[in-house]
């Protein structure tokens, strides 16, 4: 059986079928049409080729296998892209230019982001901060818009903060738009926001992880972080309010997978996979960190391949099965209650399952 599992604020989905038949399905808080329902048992629907899931902090995003869009969730600022302002609870098609084949998808605070086999990106939603690398209007952007400042740069993937994005190239280099500390540009940096500017210190990137604060994993191994460190999420040893340049992390070895989560004001944390060891560093103001905060990476003792870290816990992957630990609010954890989940017995969810990630406080799991 093959799952996705994505993790909006308390929400929680999987990709479930047989081959051929992939199909979103939901449990806990889920916002749509402007309201919140709970939703304590697995509920599918919508589109049944699905390979891609992302979530926003208000929305959710399906790319198909024909490389077709499909959102649903909050739409005030227009970030379901099907050229309206209402809100759907329903999966509704997001009106991509036609000829245009879309192979990954991303998302900005109330924002989508869609790039096609071209390396061409669109973007549609809120970018108030200049975070869509385009000037968009303050009631946002409703249909998807080619973000024409990229087109020089062969985009591949996309990760996103509350203020700010960040965007891999296919030379491994790394650009960036939005609020300039966050972004790993100096605050000082001349240039509107929605400029795209490369971060510096970066090179042969393979994998970019963002929220209130970023991180980069370069092709040796290297995890490099920057951005907000309230809660010593950068793991450099400190708090402060906001490191702006890239900063090694003092790993014991090479990372295979990286991740920045938790939300912006008060639930950093971030993680690494070494040796298939989760290591976690920041706030654990839910437990999410497995002990109390640490500013510099802590080997958790879970042997996990893939991890995922959003405001309310962390899920990881060990062989082929999901496990969470860390607040349980809302049915959050799909433990099946509302109580949090002791860190030293990891709630036990989803088998069959092979890779999670998650950005602000979403997540997608993927087997």
């Amino acid at each position: 059986m093959k799952r996705i599992l994505i993790l909006v604020p308390l929400v929680v989905l999987s990709l479930a079928g047989t081959a051929g038949a992939h199909q979103a399905c939901t449990f806990g808080l889920f916002i749509g049409d402007g309201a919140a329902y709970e939703q304590p048992a697995p509920h599918c629907e919508g589109p049944t080729d699905v390979v891609q899931v992302q979530a926003s902090n208000s929305s959710d995003i399906l790319l198909t296998a024909t490389g077709e869009v499909w959102t649903r969730g909050d739409n005030r600022a227009g970030q379901l892209g099907n050229g309206t302002f209402t809100s759907s609870a329903s999966w509704v098609k997001a009106a991509i230019p036609a000829g245009r084949f879309i192979v990954s998808i991303g998302q900005v605070r109330n924002s989508s982001i869609a790039i096609d086999s071209k390396g061409r990106v669109f973007a549609w939603g809120e970018g108030t901060t200049g975070s869509l690398c385009i000037r968009t209007p303050s009631t946002g952007i409703a249909l998807p818009t080619e973000v024409t400042s990229l087109a020089p740069y062969d985009i591949v993937a996309e990760s996103g903060g509350g203020a700010h994005s960040m965007w891999l190239t296919s030379l491994g280099t790394v650009y960036a738009c939005g609020v300039k500390g966050p972004s790993g540009l100096p605050e000082s940096e001349k240039g509107p926001a929605e400029t795209p500017m490369q971060v510096p210190g970066l090179a042969h990137v393979v994998e970019v992880q963002g929220s209130g604060a970023s991180c980069a994993r370069e092709e040796s191994g290297a995890v490099y972080c920057w951005g907000a460190n309230e809660q010593g999420q950068i793991g450099v040893g400190y708090k402060s309010e906001n490191v702006q340049t890239p900063t090694k992390v003092p790993l014991p070895g090479p990372a295979s997978q990286i991740y920045q989560g938790g939300d912006n004001g008060s639930n950093g944390s971030s993680g690494a996979i070494v040796e298939n060891q989760l290591y976690t560093w920041g706030c654990d103001t839910h437990q999410n960190c497995k002990t109390e905060d640490h500013l510099t990476p802590y080997a958790t003792g879970l042997d996990y391949g893939s991890i995922a870290i959003d405001a309310q816990g962390t899920f990881g992957v060990d062989g082929e099965e999901l496990s969470a630990f860390g607040n349980g609010a809302h049915g959050s954890l799909g433990s099946g209650s509302n109580a949090p989940v002791p860190v030293v017995t990891p709630v036990p969810l989803l088998a069959g399952s092979s890779q999670v990630s998650a950005v602000a406080e979403a997540g997608v799991l993927l087997n």
